[in-house]
């Protein structure tokens, strides 16, 4: 076996956390996750075309992927996307992507796994099965025990034993990195087109004939035939872990099948993937099963199947997907390259919530609550996924204790435009008007309010700032007011020099 140096380098994410992403997230738990760099399903986005939002980005060779194919994907521990081409291996930083070249002995990969020590296995089309461990690549050929150089899948049962299935038979390797054949009689000469790992540690395979066969500790436990099967055209299967002994079966029509393995497999229910069909892999995300088909994508979720949005632009010979370790979908397809999807970062408040459009002056998350201060003088309350009609005020008074007669927030700010909400290191927020209200201090339904004659020098308030020493700023037409103690103690004004 040869060996082989691989490039690589540290990984190194930058994540910008924007102000209006954060207005997303303190505002809508859920939609954006906190990421997690761990083996858990889940996914970020939902492509589907009804939730708040995602982008689809395609790769191809006219945005920086070598190939505009692509036949399999996986992610290793360092964040590194590995990609397979007929073109060959290639690399994707996040940045940009990297074809390791013919010297390498790899071409033409059709299969990738990454094991429980991360290592890499790459399946070639005619050039065997390579591993790489450490930043280096060993190549297995025929001398090493394979009876075929197509390596079409690779999987790995509890005890890391490493499944590499052939277009003639299987061979299995274990820490040492040694291969060593199953001799079963009913699959040594069989092209095997997958392999999947299911529950009770049993291995599930499907033929280029259309038989499954299910193996555990090297041993061949069940080998049913078209007939036997009574589905015709089978290509993938998805063992349900969660129900030891049941899975989904896929063909080259459009038809997915759920049953049991007992003497046969008895059918449970079958679903039309119709418009879908040449299922070529089933995977399981969440509470969804996802199918990648000849003729695009789709997902069985709540017990109906689903196609994702139409305008998702990979639609043809979807070979298999992933997710990464940041919970984003990827896609591979044979004709088209590589597409991700991924949550904008983005979200148009004024479409979600069906509110008239108009020019925003200020934002505030205040309470669980987003605030918007708009220069038609509507102030707009949002949370809990829906806009908030009533602000209660239980009492209202100016700075020099004149009790005012408002009960209701938003009502007693209609019509006067709203320059800026902030919030307070004493969890208060402050809103500065364009009216008679002037400058307004808003605490668990207790107004308190700066006006003229309170000593503000205006009661058109544009911003107000807090200081280190507890006292305020506040920026009017007219000058700067000092707060303090809720008080006006100082106005700097035109004689002052502003």
């Amino acid at each position: 076996m040869k060996r082989y140096n691989a490039r690589t380098l540290p990984l190194k994410a930058c994540v910008w956390l924007l102000a209006a992403a954060a207005v997303m997230l303190a505002l809508m738990p859920g939609l954006y996750p906190v990421y997690a760099q761990d083996k858990k399903p889940g996914i970020s986005v939902d492509p589907t075309g009804k939730s708040d939002g995602y982008s689809a980005i395609m790769y191809d060779n006219t945005n920086g992927l070598p190939t505009s194919e692509a036949n399999a994907i996986a992610q290793t521990e360092e964040g590194f996307i590995w990609i397979g081409s007929y073109s060959g291996l290639i690399r994707f930083d996040g940045n940009s992507f990297e074809r390791y070249d013919s010297t390498t002995g790899i071409a033409s990969v059709v299969s990738l796994f990454v094991d429980s020590k991360n290592r890499l296995w790459v399946g070639t089309n005619d050039s065997g099965v390579a591993v790489m461990e450490n930043g280096e690549f060993k190549m297995f050929g025929k001398q090493d025990g394979l009876r075929s150089l197509s390596v079409r899948s690779i999987t790995e049962d509890s005890s890391g034993t490493v499944y590499i299935a052939t277009t003639h038979g299987m061979v299995t390797s274990g820490d040492d990195l040694e291969l060593t054949p199953i001799d079963q009689p009913q699959i040594n000469d069989e092209y095997i087109r997958s392999l999947k790992l299911g529950a009770d540690d049993t291995i599930y395979g499907v033929t280029m004939n259309g038989a499954v066969f299910t193996m555990k500790d090297r041993k061949l436990i069940d080998f049913c035939n078209t007939d036997k099967m009574g589905i015709p055209d089978i290509r993938a299967i998805l063992p349900d872990k969660s129900n030891p002994g049941f899975a989904y079966i896929g063909n080259r029509g459009d038809k997915l099948y759920y049953g049991r393995f007992a003497d046969g497999f008895k059918v449970s229910r079958t679903y039309s993937t119709l418009p879908l069909d040449g299922i070529n892999s089933i995977e399981a995300v969440d509470d969804m099963v996802w199918v990648c088909s000849d003729s695009g994508i789709g997902y069985l979720s709540g017990g109906d199947f689903n196609t994702v949005a139409s305008s998702v632009p990979m639609h043809s010979s979807v070979e298999g997907m992933m997710i990464d370790y940041q919970k984003n979908l990827w896609f591979v397809s044979s004709q088209q390259g590589v597409m991700k999807i991924v949550p904008n970062q983005f979200t148009n408040i004024f479409e979600k919530y069906s509110l008239d459009e108009r020019v925003v002056y200020t934002t505030c998350v205040y309470n669980d609550k987003l605030y918007i201060g708009s220069s038609d003088g509507t102030l707009t309350v949002l949370g809990g996924g829906d806009t908030v009609n009533e602000i209660p005020i239980k009492s209202s008074y100016t700075a020099s204790g004149v009790k005012c007669d408002n009960t209701e927030l938003c009502s007693m700010l209609a019509g006067h435009k709203i320059r800026s909400i902030i919030k307070d290191s004493k969890n208060r927020l402050w809103l500065s008007t364009f009216s008679e209200h002037g400058l307004v201090r808003y605490e668990d339904g207790n107004i308190i309010k700066f006006t003229v004659a309170d000593g503000m020098p205006s009661e058109r308030v544009r911003m107000v700032h807090e200081r280190k020493d507890g006292s305020y700023l506040a920026a009017c037409t007219g000058g700067v007011a000092v707060i303090e103690n809720d008080k006006v103690v100082k106005v700097y004004n035109e004689t002052d020099g502003l």
